[in-house]
């Protein structure tokens, strides 16, 4: 699995909405060997310390890599999503559905995000060599070049954020982040109240 599975593992369980923690900052603490704390301010005089809040911490996570990965790609042209779309369509034959069903985008974004990556000469859309029916995502050699770049980046701001952390602890944050989206979390929760993902850049800027 390439880099971007950890932001997109991060990403396919941002409930920030519904945490109802819009708005709030956080300074990270530690103290000796105690773990790492979060000291929550909210608005200016109402102090609370959010030490087992998954959902805000999966959110906060997922915000601050997600604007990390922009920041660092925008030397390249590219965004993180695009980068997901790119990666994914490098490691097999897929058409459009099946890209936006193995990575958790709806229909319409995929589209848009296919037509920006072809506009850029990164993929192309092509007719499978099985099926005449069917047009399937191709990375072209621009978009290979641009995928090593990528891939580099990604790796290198990986790196920088899992510093903090041993290689046992890396591994199985990771891990726990895989078996939670391929069991309790493989599909999002029906509910009365829509729950929208945070926006983050996609098309590459080129």
């Amino acid at each position: 699995m390439r880099l971007v599975s950890l932001a997109r593992a991060v990403e396919r369980v941002n409930l920030v909405h519904g945490c109802g923690l819009v708005g709030i900052t956080a300074s990270r603490m530690a103290s000796g060997s105690e773990r790492n704390r979060y000291h929550v301010v909210m608005g200016q005089d109402h102090m609370s310390e959010w030490l087992d809040d998954l959902c805000w911490l999966l959110s906060q996570a997922s915000h601050n890599l997600t604007t990390r990965m922009t920041a660092a790609f925008e030397g390249i042209g590219l965004a993180p999503r695009a980068h997901m779309v790119l990666a994914a369509a490098a490691d097999g034959e897929h058409s459009q559905i099946e890209l936006a069903r193995l990575l958790g985008l709806d229909k319409t974004t995929m589209v848009v995000t296919i037509d920006e990556l072809e506009a850029a000469g990164l993929a192309e859309r092509r007719q499978s060599p099985t099926d005449r029916r069917t047009r399937i995502i191709a990375v072209t050699k621009a978009g290979e070049g641009t995928l090593r770049d990528a891939d580099r980046i990604a790796r290198e701001v990986r790196d920088a954020v899992l510093s903090p952390l041993t290689l046992h602890e890396r591994e199985a944050l990771v891990d726990g982040l895989r078996t939670i989206l391929s069991e309790e979390l493989a599909e999002p929760t029906s509910s009365s109240q829509t729950v929208r993902r945070r926006r983050s850049a996609s098309s590459p800027r080129r």
